[in-house]
This record gives C-alpha cells, sequence and structure tokens, in this order.
C-alpha cells in the first residue's frame, strides 16, 4: 500500500512539474513574440521619421533659398512635424514599455527635437546644424534598438 502512494505522488508530482515548465515555456515564448514584434514596430516608425527628417534636411536649403518668410518656414515645420507625431508617440510608448534599456537614447533625441524647435527658423546655420543633430540621434536610437535584437530573438532557453 506504501508503495501505492508513493507511486500515485510521484505520478502526480511529476505531472504538475511537467504541466508548469510547458505553462511557463509557453508563457515565455509568447512574451519573446510579443517583443519581437514591438522591436520590429519602433524600429520601423523610427526609420520612417528618419527618412522624413532627412528629406526635411535635403531640401531645407531650397526652401530656404526660396525666399519664404519665417512665419511660412515655421508653418511648414509645424506641418512636417504633424506628420510624423503619430510615429513619435508610438515609437515613445513603446520604448517606456517595452524596451527601457534605450529609453535614454530616445530621450537623447526628444531633447535634439526640442533644441531644434527652439531654433529660429531664419537662423540658417543653427537650423541646419539642428535637424543634422536630429537625424544623428534618431540613428544612435536606431543602432541601440538593433543592438536588442539578439536578446529580444535568443532562444527561450538562453532568456531564463
Amino acid at each position: 500500500m506504501n508503495d501505492l502512494v508513493k507511486g500515485l505522488l510521484t505520478i502526480l508530482t511529476s505531472g504538475l512539474v511537467s504541466a508548469s515548465a510547458t505553462t511557463l515555456f509557453n508563457f515565455r515564448q509568447s512574451e519573446r513574440q510579443i517583443r519581437r514584434n514591438k522591436l520590429e514596430e519602433v524600429c520601423v516608425a523610427t526609420i520612417k521619421s528618419i527618412h522624413v527628417a532627412q528629406e526635411i534636411r535635403r531640401n531645407f536649403d531650397k526652401i530656404f533659398d526660396s525666399g519664404v518668410s519665417a512665419k511660412q518656414m515655421d508653418e511648414l515645420l509645424q506641418k512636417i512635424g504633424s506628420m510624423v507625431g503619430d510615429d513619435v508617440l508610438r515609437i515613445n510608448t513603446l520604448t517606456s514599455l517595452y524596451f527601457p534599456e534605450v529609453y535614454p537614447l530616445l530621450l537623447n533625441c526628444s531633447k535634439s527635437v526640442a533644441d531644434m524647435n527652439a531654433t529660429s527658423p531664419t537662423d540658417r546655420e543653427k537650423m541646419g546644424a539642428a535637424m543634422d543633430r536630429v537625424i544623428a540621434d534618431r540613428g544612435e536610437f536606431l543602432r541601440g534598438l538593433y543592438r536588442l535584437a539578439p536578446q529580444v530573438n535568443a532562444p527561450i532557453w538562453k532568456a531564463w
């Protein structure tokens, strides 16, 4: 009788351990898939914002040379900023939730954008330098995201 109880307890315990391990494994796998998807979303939105910033920078001298007023230049920059506003909000939100390790790099991006916004649109040299800084900081943030990829894509057993 004692052997029967031990056998039943062994079977019950092994079943519980197996179920717990499977549940944990499945949870880790779904968590990893979510992080992978979010990393991809943040990278795509960041690349898009970099392309927009580069396009603005490429055309800035042409726009400046066309003789637009400071008010028109400011309106143009605001319009362009609103084009990437949703992407920036998404980048900020997803980074703070899923990738806090690169959030300081994102804060650098925000600071360079704030510095650019504080620059007079009629000061061609300072505005050009500020735009270059925005592009450089966004590029550094993107490289930080790329450095996370091996960790996010690591086999599940390495994530423990």
